[in-house]
């Protein structure tokens, strides 16, 4: 089981017609909060507890998390701009959602969060799942991470920084 524990704050005030296409209709401001939300990952080694504050506002959603589970921590940092036009793309007239994140780590122990694989069971072989559709977005974003830790194998000093993301399915 999972055994939850922690607490999930929200204080979230909107009034006006949700419209990406013309997001200043509705008025939205609020925060989300995280405070040591924890749960056990089936066949996982440590509990992976999460802290963290989401912000929204018309226009502009922020996210700021921190995971620790074991050796494993790892900081999320992001913003989304037009975020309206993310969620409800049929409706936001053309506006693209521009998408920034940031994700750090000291240390990335997949071998202690992830479960081991099943192999007692065959797998059969199956159509590939597709993804759904996605509206275009502009995404920013980096990976830095000091260790990590896979199948037996460790990698040091991890840096990704793709140059430019454009995202359209």
């Amino acid at each position: 089981t999972l055994k939850p524990a922690g607490r999930l704050t929200w204080q979230v005030v909107a009034k006006g017609i949700l419209d990406p296409a013309n997001p200043m209709g509705l008025s939205v401001a609020g925060d989300i909060g995280l405070l040591g939300v924890e749960a056990s990952v089936p066949g996982g080694k440590d509990r992976v507890k999460l802290d963290g504050k989401v912000g929204v506002s018309n226009t502009t959603a922020n996210l700021a998390l921190a995971l620790l589970s074991g050796p494993t921590d790892l900081s999320v940092k992001g913003s989304a701009v037009d975020w309206l036009a993310l969620a409800l793309p049929k409706l936001s007239a053309g506006r693209v959602a521009k998408i920034d994140v940031a994700v750090v780590s000291k240390t990335i122990d997949l071998d202690r969060l992830l479960p081991p694989p099943d192999t007692t069971t065959k797998v059969e072989s199956t159509k590939p799942l597709e993804l759904p559709k996605l509206p275009p977005v502009a995404l920013r974003a980096s990976f830095d991470a000091g260790l990590i830790k896979v199948m037996g194998q460790s990698l040091t000093g991890t840096h990704l920084v793709p140059s430019h993301c454009w995202m359209r399915t």
